[in-house]
């Protein structure tokens, strides 16, 4: 059989737009009425004008006496006026209706109330609607509420709800039917054999499909078989408003999604210039767009970004939402390929009053790349890299706030650091320990490059001070660094397999200028305590002894 070739690739842009440009004629889906209490997340599907007014009637806006302003005239504290209950004045609190003939409220604290509460003594003067709620004062009566395309949140539930709307009208949920292709994916919770693989796409897809306000429907794995995959698509395509095909879009033999697409419909995009995703197909089939998704993680996550989750918004008829971006620094060149626009993961660490970004492993089949990261990196089509020092715009996959307040970690990762991240997020009310694996050379010189804030490394048990000093300086040389002991390390005996491994030290290095700052102090004194020495007896062939002790330099 010979091998298939992508069609021409066309760039992200024009393929987005062959996509949208044919759905839009038909977009966006049909409306549907439901209760406002269950509206949250939905779109809303009309204009939806204000039934009631809110508040309905005049209402008291503080707590004390409703009076009328010119009967209160000149009051104050050395002339107070006295006033009868309730002809001349009536008791109120904050949300009663203001009574007929009364046009102002004064303030309990400037009332003297006597014992029989015949009478009052005012001792403030008022003005016409003082203290007074008028009529529609939050919501008018016949105002619009909410807007076509607007994404019902909570608050709107209450606008909606105040305003007299038991049911909204909302766009349908796209559905959007995934189907994992292929012999070796077996279902989560399956006993495994040699060559499967578990099959989790369908998961992760269906998540973002739900974040973009769709109803995903998630079938079993079918296999590499045209026939078979022809008919699944027959069966599927009156049942959904997407179908997404994943795995089988590239250009080997058992890749048939995109000869599947061109035997029943039009095949429009077979290849696209990004990376990871090159392999996308999209074409239509009785008039529903057909997505031929690729099967590794992050090239199936970063293709739904960027064309599934803006194919939902345009049938919804909203806008498809940005993520949040910062600016942050590179302190190493990250490569990139001319005529590919490539998407890069990466670890943000908050240094010195700016972000600084690095690249996290970028091979499309590494969940933990995208389930780790928090960010990612453009580097666009026109250029072949990101320089050494260069500022740069990170998509946010995380929450900005909690970025800062994380210490980043690089280097050999060692069970005891659970202690340690736990004992931070306890202390601290959440700081997160990020910890990027990464041996402990390429840990040295990221601490001594200014990309984290601390690196993890490893040492024979017998190298002495001076040893552990000259090995840390032999990758961060010209930068001033606190090398601080975690345990010394002999686990042998724990061991459940064969290969033995040498008693070595464990040590944190930490660039001087940073020992102060909030995160990085609490760690060091997590080190030092009691508490992390106990909690460390839990884990055999430690040693915490001398945890938290500077080595000598």
């Amino acid at each position: 059989m010979a091998k298939a070739v992508y069609l021409q690739k066309k760039t992200l842009a024009d393929a987005l737009a062959a996509l949208l440009g044919r759905v839009r004629p038909c977009a966006p889906v049909e409306t549907e009425v439901v209760p406002v209490a269950d509206a949250a997340g939905r779109v809303c599907a009309e204009w939806v004008t204000a039934q009631l007014s809110s508040p309905p009637f005049e209402a008291a806006a503080m707590d004390g006496v409703a009076v009328i302003a010119s009967s209160v005239e000149g009051a104050s504290e050395s002339r107070p006026v006295t006033l009868k209950v309730p002809e001349q004045a009536t008791f109120v609190d904050t949300g009663d209706p203001v009574p007929d003939g009364f046009d102002a409220v004064v303030m309990a604290e400037y009332v003297v109330v006597p014992d029989d509460r015949a009478e009052v003594q005012i001792m403030a003067s008022a003005v016409p609607g003082q203290h007074v709620r008028q009529v529609g004062e939050d919501i008018a009566m016949g105002d619009p509420v909410v807007a076509p395309g607007d994404r019902i949140t909570p608050y709107i539930q209450g606008l909606l709800l105040a305003a007299g709307h038991q049911t909204v009208p909302v766009r349908r949920k796209p559905v959007v039917c995934i189907v994992p292709t292929g012999e070796e994916l077996v279902k989560p919770g399956m006993p495994l054999r040699k060559g499967q693989l578990i099959e989790y796409n369908s998961v992760v897809l269906a998540g973002l499909v739900r974040e973009c306000g769709g109803e995903p429907v998630c079938l079993d794995p079918v296999p590499d078989d045209k026939p078979v995959l022809e008919a699944t698509v027959r069966d599927l395509l009156p049942k959904c408003d997407v179908l997404v095909l994943n795995g089988g879009s590239s250009a080997g033999r058992g890749d048939l999604v995109p000869d599947v697409i061109r035997s029943m419909g039009e095949l429009l995009v077979h290849g696209v210039s990004i990376k990871p995703g090159k392999p996308l197909a999209i074409g239509f089939i009785d008039g529903k767009p057909v997505l031929g998704v690729p099967g590794y993680p992050v090239s199936a996550i970063v293709v739904f970004e960027e064309f599934v989750k803006p194919l939902i918004a345009l049938l919804l008829g909203e806008r498809c939402s940005l993520r949040r971006t910062v600016l942050a620094r590179t302190r190493r060149k990250i490569p990139g390929k001319l005529g590919v626009e490539e998407f890069v993961r990466v670890r943000l660490a908050w240094i010195r009053g700016e972000f600084v970004a690095s690249p996290m492993k970028r091979g499309a089949g590494q969940i933990s790349s995208i389930a780790h990261a928090d960010g990612i990196l453009r580097i666009p089509a026109r250029k072949e890299g990101v320089a050494e020092n260069e500022t740069v715009e990170v998509e946010l996959l995380r929450d900005e706030d909690t970025i800062r307040s994380s210490v980043v970690g690089f280097g050999n990762y060692d069970p005891i650091l659970a202690v340690i991240a736990d004992l931070l997020r306890e202390r601290t009310g959440g700081t997160r320990l990020a910890f990027t694996k990464a041996g402990s050379d390429a840990a040295l010189m990221a601490v001594g490059r200014g990309e984290c804030h601390v690196a993890a490394c490893r040492v024979p048990e017998s190298s002495s001070d001076d040893d552990t000093v000259a090995y840390v300086k032999q990758y961060v040389a010209d930068a001033r660094m606190a090398i601080v002991r975690v345990a010394t390390r002999d686990v042998n005996s724990h061991k459940l397999d064969s290969e033995p491994v040498l008693p070595d030290q464990y040590h944190l290095v930490i660039a001087q200028n940073l020992m102060e700052s909030d995160g990085v102090r609490e760690l060091l004194e997590i080190t030092r305590s009691t508490e992390f020495r106990n909690a460390g007896r839990a884990y055999p062939g430690y040693d915490l002894t001398h945890a938290g002790e500077s080595v000598t330099q």
